[in-house]
């Protein structure tokens, strides 16, 4: 029952606070102006008359990226989709999402309306968008209670994750945030349950000599190895929302083979099952059969990247074979396509993305915005690995249950803590080095969950210090601008992703670059 009634009380949050995200965007989007920037692609409306009928309020969720997705999701099949090169990186199970939904609700309420059709596909990418994001709230409890979490610490990073969260309102906008964030975390909780099983089942072997554990240990066996599958087909889908899913494989493939890494499989009892030959066999089984899950995970993990490429190589060579007709890309101009990665083609073309091309002086207000989260993410790594001598590891400690490593959080954290640091740690690689710098806020904040176990236990610190500060404060000094700076300064995180969040629903939702 408390279980039941913690998870609905994480589903309130989550809920409160897109509500509280899409009420702050409305209200700016009303009364403040639009900034109508250069060179970037707008959402195409079924007609002009139409795009000048749509409210401005709703015309607001059309901005950037979401511009990108809405186009492509007019299409009623994923191959045609691609009528802009700009749109060609964009990956598409989002798109698809809204295109299926937005079809369904015609279905049901159909009308003859385009003015219609255009509105409820720009309130499907919202519906999809924020409903991914509620669900995503209780997913990131339960991973973070996998990785070592305390019950209150995997509250308290949720509520992070709901309220201070510095790339909110990207969870909120026809973005694949949310579910991306949805999609890797369910895979990472389910993705090595068969592994975990069979550590287990080598742990306890003496116990299956009975009809009745032998039965019981079939049937969880059997949902171990369907939660498992159903793990790689949301890393999967994952990976089908954002090329990012990439860096998904490098943490599914560790967390299947944490018993090679390990060095064996710990015995609850003292005696160590290797000394016994006849369970020898069971050990080894166990550790093959985790390498070959792991690797198989990892396979599939880039099965989207390799299917998208494929299919926009061969876009891009229609479009440019054909560079005098008129079914012409809009967008094309004199830089012809060469043949080579069809990906990083358009993003070197279109948004000048790449190894090292953000380096310009003009980037450095991007750099700036990008600081805060980098330092996070170096103490989030810091506070879930283990350093000695520069060389980042993982350190058994003897325990009677199961393996864990040393950590400066919350008592110990466990193997899934220091896989996930390495994750960050990739994340953050590609992020500073190929990507544009401004989206390394949004790109982090929807892929690991580390950040926000860090962000709990600081921002609880900080409460507790401006809470003891209210106490102990002399009112006539805390009237004073100087007694307000004193307590402001006890809450810098807090402020940094309060402020995160409001000032970018503001921009965003009016039209002005934002992370």
């Amino acid at each position: 029952m408390s279980h039941l009634k913690g998870n609905m009380m994480i589903l309130v949050y989550a809920f409160g606070s897109r509500i509280v995200v899409l009420a702050l965007w409305l209200l700016s989007s009303y009364f403040l102006p639009k900034h109508i920037p250069s060179g970037v692609t707008d959402y195409v409306f079924t007609t002009t008359t139409i795009g000048s009928d749509v409210s401005p309020l709703l015309k607001s969720f059309t901005y950037w990226d979401a511009a990108h997705y809405l186009n492509l999701a007019k299409s009623s099949r994923w191959i045609d989709a691609y009528t802009y090169e700009e749109s060609l990186p964009f990956f598409p199970l989002f798109p698809r999402l809204i295109h299926s939904l937005s079809s369904s609700i015609l279905t049901i309420l159909p009308s003859s309306n385009q003015l219609d059709v255009d509105r409820i596909s720009i309130l499907s990418g919202l519906l999809i968008s924020n409903l991914s994001f509620i669900i995503a709230a209780p997913i990131l409890y339960h991973l973070l209670k996998k990785m070592g979490s305390s019950k209150s610490s995997a509250e308290i990073s949720v509520i992070c994750f709901c309220i201070f969260n510095p790339g909110s309102v990207f969870f909120s906008a026809i973005y694949t945030e949310s579910l991306f964030a949805m999609l890797s975390w369910c895979g990472f909780l389910w993705i090595d349950s068969c592994c975990l099983f069979g550590i287990e089942w080598a742990t306890k072997f003496n116990s299956l000599s009975s009809s009745s554990s032998s039965r019981s240990s079939i049937t969880t066996l059997f949902f171990s190895v369907l939660k498992s599958f159903l793990g790689l087909f949301m890393l999967f889908l994952a990976s089908l929302s954002r090329v990012n899913g990439l860096l998904n494989s490098i943490p599914a493939f560790l967390l299947c083979c944490r018993c090679l890494i390990l060095g064996g499989v710990k015995e609850k009892k003292e005696e160590d099952i290797t000394k016994s030959k006849k369970k020898k066999w069971l050990v080894r089984l166990v550790k093959i059969w985790s390498f070959a899950w792991g690797a198989i995970s990892a396979v599939v993990i880039f099965l989207p990247y390799f299917i998208h490429q494929s299919h926009i190589t061969k876009v891009l060579l229609n479009f440019y074979s054909e560079i005098d007709s008129d079914e012409i890309l809009s967008s094309s101009d004199n830089i012809a396509y060469d043949g080579s990665d069809a990906y990083s083609f358009v993003q070197r073309k279109h948004f000048n993305a790449g190894f090292l091309q953000q380096y310009e002086f003009k980037q450095l207000p991007n750099f700036m915005l990008a600081v805060p989260i980098v330092i996070l993410s170096y103490y989030a790594i810091k506070e879930h690995t283990y350093i000695n001598d520069g060389i980042l590891w993982v350190r058994r400690v003897k325990d009677a249950q199961s393996y864990v490593f040393l950590s400066n959080v919350e008592e110990h954290t466990k193997y899934s803590a220091s896989v996930f640091a390495i994750h960050l740690i990739l994340t953050l690689f590609v992020g500073i080095l190929f990507a544009h710098v401004q989206i390394l806020t949004r790109l982090v904040c929807a892929s690991s969950p580390l950040i926000y176990w860090l962000l709990a236990s600081k921002i609880k610190h900080e409460i507790t210090v401006a809470i003891q500060h209210l106490r102990n404060r002399d009112t006539n000094s805390f009237n004073s601008m100087q007694g307000v700076f004193t307590f402001l300064k006890n809450l810098p995180i807090a402020l940094y992703t309060t402020m995160f969040t409001v000032l970018g629903t503001i921009l965003h939702s009016n039209n002005f670059p934002w992370t």
